[in-house]
């Protein structure tokens, strides 16, 4: 009989540890689905304006942005889209040397 109980106790703990990794998969995948649309409407908002092709030809065709984003790649989308809005506030593209610099070295440990 304590087997039958034991058996049952251990079916019920498995069912809720399954439920709960469940659960959480659930709302991660909901998270970075948010996380994802967002990114969408952002960069659906920059292309609308014509500043993320801007944005690209400076990366294909202007040696100091390029230099700059080259460092940052890196580091990730964020770290891009940082450069992105510095490209986007400085007079002289000479500058984002600095902040490209600036960037690495908030994400360095």
């Amino acid at each position: 009989m304590g087997y039958v109980i034991f058996a049952v106790l251990l079916a019920v703990v498995g069912w809720a540890l399954a439920t709960i990794a469940r659960e959480r998969r659930q709302r991660s995948n909901a998270y970075e689905e948010g996380v994802t649309q967002q990114r969408e409407a952002l960069r659906r908002e920059r292309m609308d304006s014509g500043e993320e092709q801007e944005w690209q030809n400076a990366i294909q065709y202007d040696p100091q942005v390029r230099e700059a984003y080259e460092m940052v790649h890196s580091y990730g989308e964020g770290a891009i889209e940082e450069l992105r809005r510095a490209f986007g506030v400085v007079e002289d593209r000479a500058d984002l040397k600095a902040a490209a610099q600036k960037i690495i070295s908030e994400r360095s440990p």
